[in-house]
């Protein structure tokens, strides 16, 4: 009887467990069918959302309760001759904020292949989006939280750009929060296809973009349009590990270490930038060069300075100014110009503007590390005499002249005929009576030196 009553109740519990299973598989499809519904009615949403005469299609959509996501297979974006393609695009976290913009917690696209109408071609492994904001009208993107893609791959004949590991975060049209990328190469941009860069471990912050035209005029951009463009950019800060540049097969740039930062203090344009080492092609030919350029035909150095520029003053400050080559020497100090345009609205005036500027004040020291002794040497050989001859040349015409100037002129030209013979440290100030075009002063201490010295307030030490 027991043993009857454990049978029946076995059976009941079966039952019970044929029941739920059913009913939870009906309930799952029921959810499925509604996800399918919804998903369809996201996509249809964000169909409405693209720019004017883009089209989206796909061969099947995939929608999952449990990921509360949709999934397109064999997705294209196409917009005129343009396309962009997808094996697979993964869409979830939809919603519809209170301002009708519609937003996407993610997108993740795999195998990405896009061709362009003028040649050009694009390849991602791997593209993942996340905190996608859609506008209904007008350019369709508002912003974007986060972007990464695994490697990239853009071609046009034989030109081509790859990158790995391409970071951003904070994105919208007018402004890139924070770009990263591990590696970037670019190869056949010059004449030669075997030319490329290289720039790894890249970082820049906080890009802010000038109204751009749209992808199909930039083919037909001239060069004064990009010159506008990239004039009207800046950033916050720019980090960069290591950038090569090669030729001909040869490397003829290395930069490393490369650290920069803009910043705006009120009317001024802070800008600091500095480079850990820095390695540029240059000729042997001479006894000076053979002295700086290495065995492998770079030339090397450091650099490090610090620039503001007042746009209401309209002036240009050179602060902390670095500039070692190895071998050479160190150029170091402050420089400040004035007579800049104001009211401008980057971090750098126009090279129409620097050529006009005018010297306000210079303080800068040079350090000879062994450049001078064989610079004079080869010049004095150019002319068939010895160093100290040629020295007595350069500066005896000058010496007579200033027996009837100040004292202070008078110890600058000795300080710097003691440089010349001796080498060391040379410490140049100036503290012009009146702001002067820096073409007009050079023509100027030509003619008439020691004059000159006097009106700049010319202050030269030996050390």
């Amino acid at each position: 009887m027991a043993w009857q009553i454990k049978r029946r109740r076995l059976r009941i519990w079966a039952a019970l467990l044929v029941v739920g299973i059913a009913a939870g598989a009906g309930g799952y499809i029921a959810l499925d069918r509604m996800a399918q519904a919804r998903a369809e009615e996201a996509i249809a949403q964000m169909r409405q959302r693209l720019p004017e005469g883009t089209r989206l299609a796909y061969s099947s959509l995939d929608a999952s309760v449990i990921s509360q996501s949709a999934t397109l297979n064999a997705a294209v974006l196409r917009r005129g001759e343009q396309q962009l393609r997808a094996a697979k695009v993964t869409i979830g976290g939809v919603t519809e904020t209170d301002g009708g913009n519609l937003r996407a917690g993610r997108i993740d696209a795999d195998n990405v292949t896009a061709r362009h109408p003028n040649g050009l071609r694009l390849a991602a492994a791997r593209v993942e989006l996340r905190d996608v904001l859609m506008s209904p009208t007008g350019d369709a993107l508002r912003s974007l939280g986060r972007a990464r893609v695994s490697t990239l791959s853009l071609t046009k004949g034989d030109a081509e750009l790859r990158a790995t590991d391409l970071g951003l975060r904070g994105a919208t049209p007018r402004r890139l929060g924070r770009f990263s990328a591990g590696i970037i190469e670019m190869r056949g941009l010059a004449a030669d296809t075997a030319d490329r860069e290289v720039f790894r471990n890249v970082t820049l912050q906080g890009l802010k973009l000038s109204p751009i035209p749209p992808p199909d005029r930039w083919t037909a951009l001239d060069p004064g349009e990009v010159a506008g463009i990239a004039a009207d950019l800046s950033y916050d800060a720019l980090r960069m590990g290591k950038a090569e540049l090669h030729r001909a097969g040869k490397r003829r740039l290395l930069v490393r270490g490369l650290e920069s930062s803009q910043t705006r203090e009120g009317d001024r344009r802070i800008w600091q930038t500095g480079v850990d080492h820095f390695a540029a092609h240059a000729s042997r030919t001479g006894p000076t060069m053979a002295r700086l350029v290495d065995d492998s035909g770079m030339l090397r150095g450091r650099f490090s300075g610090r620039q503001v520029y007042d746009v209401a003053a309209g002036t240009l400050t050179l602060k902390d100014m670095a500039l070692e080559i190895t071998d050479a020497g160190r150029l170091s100090g402050t420089m400040q110009f004035a007579g800049l345009p104001t009211g401008a609205q980057g971090f750098m005036p126009g090279r129409t503007s620097l050529a006009q500027a005018k010297l306000a004040a210079l303080d800068v020291t040079f350090a000879d590390k062994g450049v001078l002794k064989p610079a004079l040497d080869a010049l004095a050989a150019q002319q068939g005499v010895s160093r100290e001859e040629l020295i007595d040349r350069r500066l005896g015409a000058i010496d007579r002249k200033a027996r009837d100037a100040s004292e202070p002129v008078q110890a600058s030209v000795h300080a710097l005929r003691r440089f010349l013979n001796e080498g060391g440290t040379l410490h140049v100030t100036m503290d012009p009576e009146r702001e002067v075009a820096m073409s007009k002063a050079m023509m100027a201490f030509v003619f008439q030196p020691v004059r000159t010295a006097e009106a700049m307030n010319l202050r030269i030490a030996r050390k």
